[in-house]
């Protein structure tokens, strides 16, 4: 049967369907106007967190919860690079220590890399449309 985990991503609309072949359903259009022509998928029972069944070629950012062999993360791809990141389930990211309580920098070094990163996706994300554009609205 496998570990089963539930997971959530935004992606632009004409991109949904690449991920309802992995089992993801559209939840709603994302209602935010900064982010035209975005929907939100779910997949309640995404096995493994879908692992490396997940485009490379499309821009998208998500999270998903834990499943019993994994802890959960957050994910973002640019259409090029996909890159993901353990978090604690709330927003914030795991980082590890040293028994001195100092942060590991190559660690911390993947987190300041990961935030670019979702950072630079979400900007992908909210760009207008052609026809707003035109109007001069964005």
């Amino acid at each position: 049967m496998g570990d089963r985990c539930y997971m959530q991503l935004t992606c632009k609309r004409k991109d949904q369907s690449v991920f309802e072949e992995l089992g993801f359903g559209r939840e709603s259009d994302f209602d935010d106007p900064a982010f035209p022509d975005c929907v939100e998928m779910i997949d309640f029972e995404a096995n493994y967190a879908h692992g490396s069944d997940l485009p490379t070629n499309v821009v998208y950012l998500g999270t998903h919860d834990a499943g019993y062999e994994y802890g959960p993360e957050s994910y973002a791809c640019d259409g090029e690079t996909y890159l993901d990141h353990a978090t604690d389930g709330n927003g914030g990211f795991s980082v590890i220590f040293d028994d001195g309580g100092n942060p590991d920098p190559a660690n911390l070094a993947q987190v300041k890399t990961f935030i670019a990163h979702w950072n630079k996706v979400k900007a992908m994300l909210a760009e207008s449309t052609p026809a707003s554009r035109k109007k001069g609205t964005n």
